[in-house]
């Protein structure tokens, strides 16, 4: 009889610790995530669809809606001195971001610039996995880069009814607009 409660003693325990979540780096009170570096925070949910934070780390937190759409926020630190922050220095936030990005996420050609959105930012799409196409922003704070990624799996693609540039136009809008939910410190 013993032999067979301690299996389900452990499986009972895997399934309760399972519950809880993915154990954070930064924190969540509830309604806000906040970075492990506490350098910004931002509201859940992310999409307005539900939703959970699927991981983070250092750099950043990851966000799944009820809908299956991935969010990612990335805070990356540049170093005084860097060729970024020469770069931001003498040709602004539009060359910055344009030239960083680019390194960044090889292969992107077509990026928009927004002057009147915090300070400047960066929008563009790209393929990151086949079949999900990502929309990306950044805009420059202090001695950072915040960068959002908002992923449109196949499946909530399938739905789209227009053209791919209207798909386009609205994916690198949504991530626009999470971008600004940012709240930086």
């Amino acid at each position: 009889m013993q032999k067979n409660i301690t299996p389900i003693l452990v499986l009972g325990i895997l399934i309760v610790g399972g519950c809880a979540g993915p154990k954070l780096v930064g924190t969540f009170d509830g309604k806000t995530y906040t970075s492990a570096e506490k350098d910004y925070s931002v509201r859940i949910p992310v999409t307005g669809m539900g939703g959970h934070i699927a991981g983070d780390d250092e750099r950043g937190v990851t966000f799944r809606d009820d809908m299956g759409m991935r969010v990612g926020f990335y805070s990356l630190k540049f170093k005084p001195g860097s060729q970024f922050q020469s770069t931001l220095q003498s040709a602004g936030h539009e060359q910055a971001l344009d030239h960083y990005l680019k390194l960044l996420y090889h292969g992107v050609e077509t990026m928009n610039y927004h002057a009147d959105i915090r300070d400047g930012t960066m929008s563009f799409i790209f393929a990151k996995d086949p079949g999900i196409k990502t929309s990306a922003a950044a805009f420059i704070h202090s001695n950072r880069v915040y960068l959002v990624e908002f992923d449109l799996p196949a499946a909530t693609k399938a739905l789209w009814h227009g053209t791919e540039q209207e798909q386009n136009r609205w994916l690198e809008g949504k991530a626009v607009e999470i971008l600004q939910t940012i709240q930086t410190r």
